[in-house]
């Protein structure tokens, strides 16, 4: 399969440090020549911070089968010496009267990816850097896009 671009979050989302390159280079296999890879990171910078192990509730997701709701949160903490994220996200499922349906509660743990890093494991798997989009750029985040390479 020879896709024209693709998006990705979770490459950046993995404690291994050779879990990106392996996916960056499995992407590259499967985009035609001049195809483009754009990837969202956390900036370890800003991010890092912010997981201070206080319990962050995202906004709720409808479920238009059932009338109910999904909700979850985090809590996460961040060690800048290793750049690895860990704590839990828990979720549950309501239903239309607001009953718990379902409830799961996970570990996670991943290291924090800034661009430059990002870029380098990028360019190593086959891919050379191009400008970002100007409507992607935003604060907390840095927002590459790399282009493959022409061989």
């Amino acid at each position: 399969m020879n896709i024209d671009g693709t998006l990705v979050s979770a490459s950046a989302t993995t404690t291994s440090t050779s879990k990106p390159r392996s996916t960056c280079r499995s992407i590259a296999r499967a985009l035609v020549e001049g195809g483009a890879l754009s990837c969202s990171l956390h900036n370890p910078a800003v991010r890092g911070p912010q997981l201070d192990g206080r319990w962050l509730e995202f906004s709720p997701i409808a479920i238009p089968t059932t009338g109910g709701v999904l909700r979850w949160r985090a809590r996460m903490d961040y060690d800048a010496g290793t750049g690895l994220a860990q704590g839990e996200q828990v979720y549950d499922e309501l239903d239309r009267d607001a009953r718990s349906v379902a409830h799961v509660e996970l570990p996670v743990r991943f290291r924090l990816v800034g661009k430059d890093a990002f870029e380098a494991t990028a360019s190593a798997s086959g891919f050379e850097r191009s400008s970002p989009p100007a409507q992607r750029a935003l604060p907390t985040l840095d927002v590459p896009a790399v282009t493959q390479r022409t061989r």
